[in-house]
């Protein structure tokens, strides 16, 4: 069916007769009946070739001098390759949590020595959990006075030597440590 010659966003989009509905597929032109307000939403729609893509429409409402909807103008943007990175990248930060977690090393990120990640190997070795890793400036805290100076200089020239020295735990007990570092 068409209105004023033009078939329906769902016939264009999805190849349906049927407008789209549900939780997870609702009708922008709906939403905005129910709202009054724009919408953006995610949809999966069918390219000419018939493949699936995901697209993001923006659907907005354009008023009348009352305020009343007069019309719907929706634009849709293929976002497929940008959701695809997104879960290829998802999925190697999971293999790389699982591989960090089986590992007996400590292993933790940081920026200018400000832990931003952690396996739970450095979090047993120096006693904290995990999250109160996250944040802290590992240099200061968790290494001996004598060796902070050569730390901050090694890892400013990015040098992935490995050098030795003391680290210090939650409960103040002191052990020897390797540390590598890698940008």
């Amino acid at each position: 069916s068409t209105v004023n010659g033009c078939r329906h966003c769902h016939q264009l989009s999805h190849g349906s007769d049927i407008p789209c509905s549900g939780d997870d597929h609702p009708c922008p032109m709906a939403e905005i009946l129910r709202t009054g307000k724009t919408v953006t939403m995610e949809h999966v729609h069918v390219d000419a070739e018939g493949n699936d893509m995901i697209v993001e429409i923006v659907a907005a409402p354009i008023v009348d001098e009352a305020g009343n909807i007069d019309q719907i103008v929706e634009s849709c943007r293929d976002i497929t390759l940008r959701r695809r990175s997104e879960n290829r990248l998802e999925e190697s930060e999971q293999r790389y949590r699982m591989l960090s977690e089986v590992t007996m090393e400590g292993i933790c990120f940081n920026e200018d020595s400000v832990i931003i990640d952690a396996n739970d190997a450095f979090a047993d070795m120096f006693g904290y959990q995990r999250i109160e890793l996250i944040g802290m400036d590992a240099v200061q805290h968790l290494i001996e006075a004598e060796y902070k100076s050569d730390i901050r200089r090694i890892v400013r020239s990015n040098s992935d030597e490995i050098y030795e020295v003391i680290g210090i735990r939650k409960d103040g007990t002191r052990f020897p440590a390797e540390i590598e570092g890698r940008s």
